[in-house]
């Protein structure tokens, strides 16, 4: 067609049709449409501007259609994302809530300041025994574990320990309510784990009577505990509970050197203490880093830890990260992002009094020293300037006495 057409239109173009009649004209147009040259070429382009409406219209209908399953797609996409959050992102469980199998979730653990550093450092290690019978020992009630933590800081209801928050899968659940059999009777005994199948965890719940499980009514008075079997089972997100009234740790304050020209914005605030370029860690970071000097000293803990520096206490440099490691050997903290390495410095706060007084005496006695030597110094410049003008008085005297001999008559 293409062929036909191009030879048509250079029939046309070689004839010179501005020269002829009217009539002529009309004849030979006639003649080329009988042999349909005009009218293909008139189809074409109609076939091809319906073409390319049809082809633009089927685009705009693949586009939205496409864009129609894009969006379903994400919604669908969403909802299994959401799902899977609602699955797998650890929760809280409530007193009488019976867990799932495959789930994670929040749980807390009390212990001492040194016990919590290890277990920061090193993970959970299950007790050799127990109510529960061997095993690492959570629960889901704050204050079951408020209760554990002052029993190990030292028996005193006065006194506070560390509670940490944990996530654990409990896995397959054996509730002892409902199997009073899988009681231990020996406190290594765990019945529930040596069960066919075994049990990863034994969970008494609050409303278990003492008549199956008499252990856990001491204390407040709260049922409610978890026994995990694998201690891999169980990780620990954070301190929730840091504080303690024992005097040997809350005295302790560490400090970290500082540049001279930062030292202004540091002492505007209340919260931080500044001793000549010294600047001091927040109270909860001086816990944490104090429990884990005391446990590097005893030979069973890390020599190097890590600490995350609270955001509103980090005055320079954000984007360097709030993140450092403690070097107790060396006494340095340093960046984990840029490595750079700052001092540090452990003050006992009950002593921090003596130490001024100390300083401020052996002030004094240089002061008093630098007085005496400087009063030595003056004694000495004045003799020396008396034993001076003494000499200078002789020769003056022998001088006089040498011009009177000389011009006096005799």
């Amino acid at each position: 067609l293409q062929e036909k057409i191009g030879s048509g239109l250079k029939r046309i173009r070689r004839d010179d049709w501005g020269t002829l009649p009217a009539t002529e004209l009309q004849a030979r147009l006639r003649r080329l449409c009988e042999r349909g040259l005009l009218e293909q070429k008139r189809g074409l382009l109609k076939q091809t501007r319906m073409a390319s409406r049809i082809q633009r219209a089927y685009r705009i209908y693949l586009a939205r259609r496409h864009w129609r399953l894009f969006r379903l797609r994400l919604l669908i996409l969403q909802c299994a994302i959401r799902c899977h959050r609602a699955r797998h992102v650890p929760r809280m469980l409530r007193e009488d809530e019976m867990p799932e199998q495959g789930r994670t979730y929040v749980m807390f653990h009390g212990t001492s300041p040194e016990s919590a550093a290890l277990i920061e450092q090193n993970g959970f290690q299950p007790s050799s025994g127990g109510l529960l019978g061997p095993g690492v020992y959570v629960s889901r009630d704050v204050r079951k574990a408020q209760m554990y933590s002052r029993r190990a800081a030292g028996g005193l209801k006065a006194s506070k320990g560390v509670v940490l928050e944990v996530e654990v899968e409990l896995g397959r659940v054996c509730k002892i309510d409902d199997h009073p059999e899988m009681v231990p009777k020996g406190w290594t005994e765990s019945p529930w784990h040596d069960a066919s199948p075994p049990y990863d965890s034994a969970w008494v719940s609050k409303d278990c009577p003492s008549t199956v499980f008499s252990g856990a009514h001491a204390g407040l008075g709260i049922v409610e505990e978890d026994c995990v079997w694998d201690r891999e089972k169980v990780k620990v997100v954070r301190r929730a509970e840091w504080d303690t009234d024992v005097a040997d740790i809350t005295s302790i304050q560490w400090m970290f050197e500082e540049d001279e020209e930062r030292l202004s914005v540091h002492s505007n605030e209340n919260d931080e203490e500044v001793s000549g370029r010294w600047v001091s860690f927040s109270k909860e970071n001086s816990f944490y880093i104090e429990s884990h000097y005391r446990i590097h000293l005893r030979g069973t803990g890390k020599a190097v830890v890590r600490t995350h520096i609270e955001e509103e206490r980090k005055r320079f440099n954000q984007h360097t990260g709030y993140e450092y490691d403690i070097d107790f050997v060396h006494m340095k903290q340093t960046n984990v992002t840029t490595r750079y390495q700052r001092r540090l410095r452990r003050i006992d706060t009950r002593w921090d009094a003596c130490i001024v007084i100390q300083r401020n005496w052996r002030a004094h006695l240089r002061r008093k020293m630098a007085s005496r030597i400087q009063r030595a110094y003056r004694i000495h410049f004045l003799r020396r300037r008396r034993r001076r003008v003494r000499e200078l008085a002789l020769k003056l005297q022998g001088a006089i006495r040498c011009r009177q001999a000389r011009h006096v008559p005799r």
